[in-house]
């Protein structure tokens, strides 16, 4: 018999949480096998007598990113298998990682990094990633956290301003937002199912945490293989996985490649639970 844990936190009452159904399958196809739903950040649990940790709504990491990535360490060095893995966990929680990929040829928003930049440097690149506004983001964060818009003549003097600039990273504002972002969504490296992601009126952030709208997207064969090629960078093997895109001007760029504890949207897709679990069972079958 094989014993699961669910990664959390330990308050979920701001979001908006639908993995009691994916529990439900997990009851209809793991036969005898068992699971727990454990806080990440609980000192008192032995995670070695679980055989596999899947990192689910553990939505406060970013609030003490170096405790949460310890913690997954010291599940992955318990003998218990984390989903997904401690390596590719610690590359993704820092931005930074889009710099990565665009190296590897995908197509993401134009992203300016401050801590690589003076403010003459600055000054050159914004020339040559025009726009009339900006969004300044922090290179760990979640959930449109502590995000701003800044008109472009004020970015040099918000750029002066900021104490750790290793801390924040700058994109163009691009006005496809309005239209809405879409999340695809891989399980094992399958395709299971879209999502679009609309602001409500009068913001530009689309979580639902702020207002957004979600309703299931069908993407053609050519769109969803632009994500999947995204996906195909990575070189590690992936339990899950979202890629989250913007439709522009140019085309299909990336937002975000988000592989520690995405919003998997069960409740959009009635058969994207079971494909989740299906996946999870086949994996962990063959590990």
């Amino acid at each position: 018999m094989k014993k699961y844990v669910f990664l959390t936190c330990d308050d979920l009452t701001e979001f908006v949480v639908d993995d009691e159904i994916a529990f439900k399958e997990f009851e209809k196809q793991m036969g005898d096998s068992t699971y727990e739903v454990k806080s990440w950040s609980d000192q008192t649990v032995d995670w070695s007598k679980y055989d596999y940790a899947i990192i689910r709504t553990t939505w406060d990491y970013t609030k003490n990113l170096e405790l949460f990535l310890s913690i997954l360490k010291k599940i992955e060095d318990s003998g218990c298998e984390l989903l997904n893995p401690h390596k590719i966990i610690q590359w993704n929680a820092h931005k930074k990682y889009l710099k990565d990929l665009e190296e590897k040829g995908v197509k993401i928003i134009p992203s300016i990094y401050f801590e690589d930049e003076t403010r003459s440097t600055l000054k050159n690149r914004l020339k040559m990633v025009q726009a009339e506004k900006y969004v300044l983001k922090p290179t760990v964060g979640a959930s449109a956290d502590k995000i701003e818009v800044i008109a472009s003549e004020d970015v040099l003097e918000r750029f002066e301003g900021i104490d750790k600039p290793e801390d924040w990273f700058l994109q163009p504002f691009i006005q496809e937002v309005f239209n809405g972002e879409i999340s695809y969504f891989y399980f094992g490296g399958e395709y299971s199912h879209a999502v679009k992601k609309v602001p409500k009126d009068g913001d530009f952030r689309v979580q639902e945490e702020h207002g957004g709208l979600i309703s299931l997207h069908k993407p053609d064969e050519s769109e969803e293989q632009i994500a999947r090629n995204v996906l195909n960078s990575i070189d590690e093997k992936l339990l899950y996985a979202r890629v989250d895109m913007l439709h522009t001007g140019e085309g299909y760029k990336l937002i975000e490649l988000e592989l520690i504890e995405p919003s998997l949207y069960f409740r959009i897709d009635p058969e994207s639970a079971s494909r989740y679990i299906k996946s999870l069972k086949s994996w962990t079958n063959h590990s």
